[in-house]
């Protein structure tokens, strides 16, 4: 019995940020880059979030 299955196909997107370079960074869930600097210039971000699943 399976409690969770992944559709064959996933739309969306993985958001990471970089403290190091103060980055929001955008990848596909394949974990190819987007926009690996979507959003620059951040004191310290921190965290990791996901969108879109269809």
């Amino acid at each position: 019995m399976a409690l969770w299955a992944m559709p064959d196909t996933l739309c969306g997107q993985i958001f990471v940020t970089s403290q190091n370079s103060g980055t929001i960074g955008e990848y596909n869930y394949d974990g190819t880059p987007v926009n690996s600097a979507l959003v620059s210039g951040l004191s310290g971000p921190d965290g990791l979030a996901a969108s879109g699943l269809v």
